[in-house]
């Protein structure tokens, strides 16, 4: 008998077996549930499709805007498809000027600019996809992962867009979190919005 919990132990073994996830899709479609069987494909579709086609990022924007609606405890337990997983990993690079990101466990960002270290901002990984908020959205990102480095597109409320990227980082220094961290969500523009 199938069931999610038989579909998940066995992506877990082999993250890369396309077969057992389109099987799986397949499932879940036959089962009334489309949104998740959409999800699944999807996230095929981008994990293992090129990489570097023009419109990789639409597909992943798209996959990210599916999974928000599927249950969270799912997508969750989706983590087994994570290539490689980022939750409790620590990142360096550029998003327009050099920032350390720490994926905390349950979804919360830790990210030091040049002028201090905020901890107001939520990440997603979707496979080899990972969507971040600052400010309750005053920045979006996001990214593909391939290995150890993420590249990917942000842009905020002002309507700047530029490109980032990230490289995996085992600095025992960049992982620790300094003091002083500000948790502080400054979304004044969140309310202006609502008002």
């Amino acid at each position: 008998m199938h069931s999610d919990a038989t579909f998940l132990a066995l992506l877990a073994t082999d993250p890369g077996d396309r077969a057992a996830l389109a099987v799986y899709a397949d499932w879940l479609e036959g089962t009334g549930d489309v949104l998740r069987a959409d999800v699944l494909r999807r996230l095929d579709a981008i994990g293992y499709g090129e990489r570097d086609a023009p419109d990789r990022f639409e597909r992943a924007q798209q996959l990210v805007d599916v999974a928000v609606r599927a249950p969270p405890e799912w997508i969750a337990q989706l983590a087994v498809l994570a290539r490689p997983p980022l939750a409790g990993t620590v990142w360096h690079g550029s998003t327009g000027h050099m920032v350390v990101m720490r994926f905390l466990a349950g979804g919360a960002l830790n990210y030091t600019q040049t002028d201090a270290t905020y901890q107001n901002g939520t990440w997603l990984q979707i496979g080899c996809v990972v969507a971040m908020e600052t400010n309750r959205h005053f920045a979006d990102y996001l990214g593909l992962i391939t290995g150890e480095r993420i590249d990917g597109l942000a842009h905020n409320i002002m309507h700047e867009r530029w490109g980032w990227t990230a490289q995996r980082s085992y600095d025992p220094d960049e992982a620790q979190i300094p003091e002083g961290v500000i948790a502080t969500v400054f979304d004044e523009h969140a309310r202006r919005k609502k008002s």
